[in-house]
């Protein structure tokens, strides 16, 4: 219950603004969820899947947001940098 207030608490972060050390927080909580029930000793095979599967989900998911936003970035540096302005008025 804690690790999923954990990230109900991160995702909150980010909805204001992208940092990519949120997104790792995540990933790190994901990894915890998949490690828990052996560090913990659940034995239930069916609670065991479901924290290995939901913290597979975080881990992966918050991954792929870092990979792209990385991407976009890079690919924001490529383009020229011009405003909405300078466009309208070059057509003209």
């Amino acid at each position: 219950m804690i690790s999923g207030i954990l990230v109900i608490l991160a995702e909150l972060l980010t909805l204001t603004v992208f940092r990519p050390w949120e997104e790792w927080i995540n990933v790190i909580l994901g990894a915890w969820l998949i490690v828990c029930p052996w560090i913990v000793g659940i034995s239930s095979s069916t609670a065991k899947t479901n924290f290995v599967v939901i913290g597979a989900l975080i881990a992966v998911l918050a991954l792929y947001e870092i990979w792209t936003a990385r991407r976009q970035s890079e690919m924001m540096t490529l383009l020229p940098k011009t405003d909405i302005l300078t466009v309208i008025y070059s057509r003209r």
